[in-house]
Protein backbone atom coordinates (compact mmCIF):
# COMPACT_ATOMS: atom_id res chain seq x y z
CA UNK A 1 0.00 0.00 0.00
CA UNK A 2 2.56 2.62 1.05
CA UNK A 3 4.41 1.77 -2.42
CA UNK A 4 1.36 2.24 -4.43
CA UNK A 5 0.07 5.47 -2.16
CA UNK A 6 3.88 6.93 -2.88
CA UNK A 7 3.25 5.80 -6.81
CA UNK A 8 -0.01 7.92 -6.86
CA UNK A 9 1.88 11.18 -5.25
CA UNK A 10 4.41 11.02 -7.63
CA UNK A 11 1.65 10.58 -10.42
CA UNK A 12 -1.20 12.64 -9.61
CA UNK A 13 -2.64 12.62 -12.87
CA UNK A 14 -2.42 8.73 -13.23
CA UNK A 15 -6.43 8.01 -12.50
CA UNK A 16 -5.34 4.53 -11.68
CA UNK A 17 -3.49 5.05 -9.77
CA UNK A 18 -5.05 7.52 -7.60
CA UNK A 19 -7.73 4.46 -7.66
CA UNK A 20 -6.03 2.04 -6.44
CA UNK A 21 -4.04 4.21 -3.61
CA UNK A 22 -7.80 5.44 -2.67
CA UNK A 23 -9.16 1.60 -2.37
CA UNK A 24 -6.53 -0.01 -0.55
CA UNK A 25 -6.62 2.67 1.95
CA UNK A 26 -10.65 2.30 2.20
CA UNK A 27 -10.02 -1.66 1.91
CA UNK A 28 -7.50 -0.95 4.63
CA UNK A 29 -9.95 1.61 6.83
CA UNK A 30 -6.97 4.28 6.48
CA UNK A 31 -7.31 7.78 4.86
CA UNK A 32 -11.09 7.40 4.60
CA UNK A 33 -11.67 10.73 4.31
CA UNK A 34 -8.83 11.51 1.49
CA UNK A 35 -9.74 8.59 0.04
CA UNK A 36 -13.41 9.43 -0.51
CA UNK A 37 -12.94 12.55 -2.14
CA UNK A 38 -10.48 11.23 -4.60
CA UNK A 39 -13.21 8.22 -5.58
CA UNK A 40 -15.81 11.48 -5.66
CA UNK A 41 -13.53 12.89 -8.30
CA UNK A 42 -12.39 10.50 -10.38
CA UNK A 43 -16.48 9.13 -10.61
CA UNK A 44 -17.04 12.79 -11.65
CA UNK A 45 -15.08 13.11 -14.00
CA UNK A 46 -15.96 9.07 -15.47
CA UNK A 47 -18.87 8.36 -14.45
CA UNK A 48 -19.39 4.89 -16.69
CA UNK A 49 -15.57 3.36 -14.78
CA UNK A 50 -16.87 0.26 -12.77
CA UNK A 51 -13.19 0.62 -11.11
CA UNK A 52 -14.06 3.74 -9.80
CA UNK A 53 -17.46 3.60 -8.63
CA UNK A 54 -16.26 0.36 -6.71
CA UNK A 55 -14.03 2.72 -4.69
CA UNK A 56 -16.59 5.32 -4.23
CA UNK A 57 -18.82 2.49 -3.26
CA UNK A 58 -16.86 1.08 -0.80
CA UNK A 59 -15.64 4.06 0.36
CA UNK A 60 -19.76 5.25 1.38
CA UNK A 61 -19.70 1.68 2.81
CA UNK A 62 -17.16 2.58 5.33
CA UNK A 63 -18.68 5.92 6.23
CA UNK A 64 -22.05 3.95 7.10
CA UNK A 65 -23.87 5.10 4.31
CA UNK A 66 -25.01 1.89 2.80
CA UNK A 67 -28.26 3.56 0.81
CA UNK A 68 -26.14 5.79 -0.72
CA UNK A 69 -23.55 3.41 -1.57
CA UNK A 70 -26.15 1.32 -3.17
CA UNK A 71 -26.75 4.39 -5.34
CA UNK A 72 -23.43 4.29 -6.83
CA UNK A 73 -23.97 1.59 -9.00
CA UNK A 74 -27.92 2.77 -9.45
CA UNK A 75 -28.45 3.94 -13.05
CA UNK A 76 -25.61 1.71 -14.73
CA UNK A 77 -25.92 -2.12 -15.91
CA UNK A 78 -22.77 -4.30 -15.61
CA UNK A 79 -22.32 -7.81 -16.24
CA UNK A 80 -20.81 -8.58 -12.93
CA UNK A 81 -19.91 -11.96 -14.19
CA UNK A 82 -16.98 -10.12 -16.37
CA UNK A 83 -16.17 -7.73 -13.32
CA UNK A 84 -12.95 -8.25 -11.52
CA UNK A 85 -13.39 -10.08 -8.00
CA UNK A 86 -12.64 -6.85 -6.02
CA UNK A 87 -15.54 -5.23 -7.65
CA UNK A 88 -18.03 -8.08 -7.54
CA UNK A 89 -17.72 -8.81 -3.47
CA UNK A 90 -17.95 -4.95 -2.83
CA UNK A 91 -20.82 -4.30 -4.51
CA UNK A 92 -22.11 -8.15 -2.86
CA UNK A 93 -21.35 -6.27 -0.01
CA UNK A 94 -23.39 -2.94 -0.48
CA UNK A 95 -26.26 -5.29 -1.84
CA UNK A 96 -26.18 -7.25 1.96
CA UNK A 97 -25.65 -4.15 3.63
CA UNK A 98 -28.72 -2.56 2.12
CA UNK A 99 -30.28 -6.07 2.75
CA UNK A 100 -30.25 -8.20 -0.39
CA UNK A 101 -28.63 -11.05 0.66
CA UNK A 102 -29.77 -13.14 -2.38
CA UNK A 103 -28.59 -10.98 -4.52
CA UNK A 104 -25.64 -10.41 -2.89
CA UNK A 105 -25.03 -14.56 -3.04
CA UNK A 106 -26.10 -14.72 -6.39
CA UNK A 107 -23.29 -11.85 -7.40
CA UNK A 108 -20.76 -13.53 -5.56
CA UNK A 109 -21.72 -17.24 -6.96
CA UNK A 110 -18.25 -18.95 -8.45
CA UNK A 111 -15.69 -16.78 -6.52
CA UNK A 112 -13.17 -18.28 -4.24
CA UNK A 113 -11.89 -17.08 -1.39
CA UNK A 114 -8.46 -17.05 -3.03
CA UNK A 115 -9.44 -15.12 -5.67
CA UNK A 116 -9.87 -12.09 -3.20
CA UNK A 117 -7.99 -10.09 -0.33
CA UNK A 118 -8.25 -11.05 3.48
CA UNK A 119 -10.15 -7.79 3.74
CA UNK A 120 -12.49 -8.17 1.13
CA UNK A 121 -13.41 -11.77 2.23
CA UNK A 122 -13.95 -10.71 5.53
CA UNK A 123 -16.11 -7.32 4.42
CA UNK A 124 -18.12 -9.66 2.72
CA UNK A 125 -18.59 -12.11 5.45
CA UNK A 126 -19.71 -9.95 7.95
CA UNK A 127 -22.44 -8.77 5.73
CA UNK A 128 -23.46 -12.17 5.03
CA UNK A 129 -23.61 -13.74 8.08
Amino acid sequence: RDLLVEMAARWPRDAALQNDAAYLNLLLGAELASSWQTAQKLVEHSPENLPFRTTLALALLRQRDVAAALKVYGQFRYQWADALPRQRAVYAAVLAANGQTAAAREILAGLTASSLRKEEAALVAALLK
